[in-house]
């Protein structure tokens, strides 16, 4: 057996009597190994997604080019979030990542530097937690935030 370790390549055996258990990473005693016909990891396939020149757009492409019908089928797709029930602090939907919270646009948030609502994450939301402080970054000055209905700390 081999591993590498800092760019090196060392050779490994197990103590006398002891098997290599491939999916613990250790050795111990046969009758705790049941493995041994296994000689490397399985990785799983990676998705191709757009890769997969699948026929309908949207469609989901599989690593063996198979194609789901819709990316609705992702079995490893986050539960939907639902906007009318996530509320800040400590819920935000943003369904492709672009969203700002309060539904602002990029050009209502705040820019302490020109005084103005042009800049995005520039105040500090704090919320308290058990885990401590955290801050969610939002606006203040801008007439929408004064909905959310939270404390505000720049």
């Amino acid at each position: 057996m081999y591993f590498l370790q800092d760019g090196e390549v060392f050779e490994f055996r197990c103590s006398t009597g002891l098997l290599f258990d491939i999916n613990r990473q250790i050795c111990d005693f046969k009758f705790n190994v049941d493995n041994c016909h296994i000689t490397a990891e399985v990785k799983s396939p990676r998705p191709l997604l757009d890769n997969a020149n699948c026929p309908e757009e949207g469609d989901l492409g599989c690593a063996d080019g198979t194609c789901l019908p819709h990316i609705d089928n992702d079995p490893n797709a986050a539960v939907p979030c639902d906007p009318l029930t996530c509320k800040l602090p400590d819920c935000f939907c943003s369904f492709d990542g672009t969203a700002v919270p309060g539904n602002l646009l990029p050009s209502q948030e705040f820019s302490p530097v020109e005084v103005a609502c042009n800049l995005p994450k520039t105040c500090r939301l704090q919320s308290r937690d058990l885990g401590g402080e955290r801050y969610l970054y939002t606006c203040t000055s801008c007439p929408q935030m004064t909905k959310l209905g939270i404390d505000i700390a720049l």
